[in-house]
């Protein structure tokens, strides 16, 4: 593996670590915020831009399938917000720190 590729390596590990430390800010802020409760992934989507929220949920509904969007869409929209940047980075941290194999060596 060249230099080039550790490089990217390095930096798609940082950039999950950085993801996954927004994530626990994030809930560390709604703790002592508002509480347990945290903002879903719909609400902050809907507050970015409802229609694309809205249109997707139509698109899925009608060129798709509708049981697709209530038994499988819906409940992950549900999820607190603070998923999204915990479960991206914690794949490019094993992305980023993968293929590094560790050999335990005897203190013979």
């Amino acid at each position: 593996m060249g230099p080039g590729a550790l490089i990217l390596r390095r930096f798609i590990r940082y950039l999950g670590l950085l993801l996954v430390a927004v994530a626990v800010v994030t809930i560390v802020a709604n703790l002592f915020g508002d509480g347990w409760l945290s903002p879903t992934i719909a609400e902050v989507w809907a507050s970015i831009d409802a229609n694309s929220l809205v249109g997707f949920g139509s698109l899925v509904e009608n060129e798709i399938d509708p049981d697709l969007w209530v038994d499988s869409i819906l409940p992950l929209l549900g999820l607190p917000a603070w998923s999204v940047p915990a479960f991206l980075g914690v794949i490019l941290v094993l992305i980023g720190s993968g293929g590094r194999r560790r050999h335990v060596t005897s203190g013979r």
